[in-house]
């Protein structure tokens, strides 16, 4: 059977049956392709860590930031309906994610431990994009590990202003607020400080 095969397309002739079933085969190798390069492209959204999961510690494997990120000149309720999301990726996956921030605009994200840029961050129709100023901001995240990344305050741009990012450090709040939303989280658990880095800055 094996040799028939091989038989018949030296000749560069295939049978009608054999033709329909190359294209089939091209056809959804291409689909297969082409699946593979949107998984790609779209960012994963990334949801709150829960306290359910957090009770067992950091899972293996993964590592627990928090922080806050807030558009300055909005008031909370402004900016939770308005969708204040940061898009983010990982420096060497390539893998990109979203986040939607809540009113406040605390983040808890369980990730994969490794180095991260955030690659943007917008509310409404308007946003800052740190990577097209050529000037990042980065994080990162140690395993099995509990790490406050910084507050953010954003000043989306106007007329008048490109926008700007600033890094303050307010860890005594932002870790009572992680406390208050994940009471699972021994209070002996002492989470370590490793604030965003945006070069060019003062902070």
């Amino acid at each position: 059977m094996a040799r028939k095969l091989v038989v018949k397309f030296s000749g560069g002739k295939l049978s009608p049956s054999m033709r329909r079933r190359k294209a089939e085969g091209a056809c959804l190798s291409a689909a297969i392709l082409m699946l593979i390069l949107i998984g790609c492209a779209v960012p994963v959204r990334v949801r709150p860590a829960t306290d359910t999961v957090l009770r067992a510690g950091v899972p293996v494997n993964q590592g627990l930031v928090y922080g806050r990120i807030v558009v300055r000149g909005w008031s909370p309720t402004v900016q939770g309906d308005y969708g204040t999301s940061v898009e983010f990726r990982n420096r060497t996956t390539g893998q990109t994610y979203i986040h939607r921030l809540n009113a406040l605009g605390d983040f808890h994200w369980l990730l994969v431990p490794g180095n991260y840029e955030v690659t943007g961050i917008s509310s409404g129709l308007e946003g800052v994009s740190q990577r097209a100023k050529d000037r990042g901001i980065y994080f990162s995240v140690p395993a099995r590990a509990i790490t406050y990344l910084g507050d953010l305050f954003v000043q989306l741009p106007s007329l008048y202003s490109n926008g700007t990012v600033n890094l303050f450090d307010d860890f005594s709040t932002a870790t009572r607020h992680l406390y208050r939303g994940y009471p699972s989280i021994p209070r002996t658990a002492s989470p370590a400080k490793l604030l965003f880095t945006i070069p060019g800055s003062n902070k």
